[in-house]
């Protein structure tokens, strides 16, 4: 019923405010100066850098963004006021009474504050962008008051990664409530809908030093990221994602996609008129590249290398010119 596969994103273990916008901007964290990432550049910067909520609303659009945390965290109250968003919209936006879970908003209350917005928005076309927090680290014995015993046991865990990995199921299983609510809602509305959800990173299921789940199960073959090649860091850096729709007759093809990229891809589903950043994009780099990060290249055509190959360098001048040119 939807179209699926990985979501190549461009950080591992935390960063979630710097996926956040290379999904909405299309530029790679790869292409910035460096010691520069997406949430820290200049505020002045972000009012002229190429966004989705930009092509929303030339398309008529309202804009909302939502986080159901505080807006202490990278900088993002500043941020997506400067892309034009026309609400932005934080934990106090929420009822005093509202459900927590793991110490956070539970995705159950997010949920339905997302219906409740949707309410509110029925006269026009709504683009709400929305980041939930509930499955947030740490990972701790004491983070679920009440946790249903989803029966996961091992044999090779040590017990403080075996204790993140059970906490993370619970936060995992209510996400995926969460979605069939969404689901369940939006299946019965008249006006077409569009959901996209994706996992922003892979959690940090460790207990400390050198220890995680990865490791310790044989996902990865070391602990120490310097000794991973391509393929075993695409591994730490691939989460999922789907597209769910409740107008179309069948899903479109299932295929992967990255920070990068899932914003383009989502505009051309809807079939809008691309603004020219995004038109260059999808002629210049998406046929070359999904994604790009440390010790990290994937083209266009899903092959894995553990550095940039030297035919792809005159694309990424000129999208790093590109970028540099906007900034």
């Amino acid at each position: 019923e939807c179209t699926s596969g990985l979501f190549y994103s461009n950080t591992y273990a935390g960063g979630t405010g710097n996926v956040e916008l290379e999904v909405m901007t299309g530029i790679s964290q790869s292409v910035l100066h460096e010691g520069d990432t997406l949430t820290t550049l200049s505020d002045n910067v972000y009012s002229r850098l190429p966004t989705m909520a930009s092509v929303f609303k030339s398309h008529g659009y309202q804009n909302i963004f939502l986080h159901s945390h505080t807006p202490e965290l990278y900088n993002r109250e500043t941020i997506y006021r400067e892309f034009g968003f026309d609400e932005i919209l934080f934990a106090d936006s929420f009822p005093e009474d509202a459900e927590r879970r793991g110490g956070f908003i539970s995705d159950h209350a997010f949920a339905q504050k997302i219906i409740s917005l949707y309410e509110e928005n029925s006269g026009q076309p709504l683009f709400l962008s929305a980041v939930s927090v509930e499955n947030h680290q740490p990972y701790n014995d004491d983070k679920f008051a009440v946790k249903t015993d989803l029966g996961i046991t091992s044999t090779v865990l040590s017990e403080g990664t075996l204790e993140a990995v059970q906490n993370y199921a619970v936060g995992l299983r209510d996400a995926d409530s969460s979605l069939e609510e969404l689901t369940d809602y939006f299946s019965q509305q008249d006006r077409p809908v569009m959901l996209i959800f994706f996992g922003d990173h892979l959690p940090n299921l460790s207990s400390g030093s050198y220890r995680n789940a990865y490791y310790e199960t044989g996902y990865i073959p070391s602990a120490d990221s310097a000794d991973l090649s391509g393929e075993d860091m695409l591994r730490l850096l691939s989460t999922d994602y789907l597209i769910w729709t409740n107008y179309e007759e069948s899903a479109a093809p299932d295929k992967n996609t990255s920070a990068t990229l899932l914003g383009l891809d989502i505009m051309k589903r809807l079939g809008f008129r691309l603004s020219g950043y995004f038109r260059w994009l999808d002629e210049n780099v998406a046929p070359e590249m999904t994604i790009r990060a440390s010790r990290l290249f994937v083209d266009g055509q899903g092959n894995i290398f553990d550095h940039t190959p030297e035919e792809k360098y005159d694309m990424l001048e000129r999208y790093t010119a590109v970028v540099q040119d906007i900034i």
